[in-house]
């Protein structure tokens, strides 16, 4: 099952904070009720992406673009994923040479914690490639197109 649950702080009988996962709505509260109430229960908790920042990181990569020789986005991408260190990595079994791939971007393959530190050290990446730019310079090159 997959359901949205909020993080909230209680209080119990004694006035105590207590924090507790709650449902977000009455979607995810109908899902709640169905669960097992007297056995032990396992979740995957993730923070569930932010359309905004994946658009951002987008736009970052078009800004980039032009200072680079990639011959395509997809390239610059997938070469700045892997220099945020953001890969995967499987041993070529010929020559037992580790080769690294770029981790994916999509959805259900990254939490919203894990796109913002990639988001993060893509930036820390474009600083690399454009050394006389700044962290200022890009989260203000990227706002501007957002915001547009």
């Amino acid at each position: 099952m997959r359901t949205f649950l909020k993080y909230v702080t209680l209080c119990d009988s004694d006035g105590d904070p207590v924090r507790a996962l709650v449902p977000l709505d009455e979607v995810a509260e109908a899902d709640m009720v169905r669960l097992p109430r007297d056995k032990p229960l396992r979740a995957d908790i993730v923070a569930p992406r932010n359309i905004a920042l994946h658009r951002k990181a987008f736009v970052l990569l078009n800004k980039v673009w032009p200072h680079t020789d990639y011959p395509t986005i997809d390239r610059l991408r997938a070469a700045m994923t892997i220099g945020a260190g953001f890969v995967d990595e499987t041993v070529d079994p010929y020559s037992g040479e580790v080769i690294w791939y770029p981790k994916s971007w999509q959805f259900d393959r990254m939490d919203e914690i894990e796109f913002e530190e990639l988001y993060s050290r893509l930036i820390d990446v474009a600083i690399k490639i454009i050394p006389d730019s700044s962290r200022d310079d890009w989260e203000a090159a990227v706002d501007e197109v957002v915001r547009m």
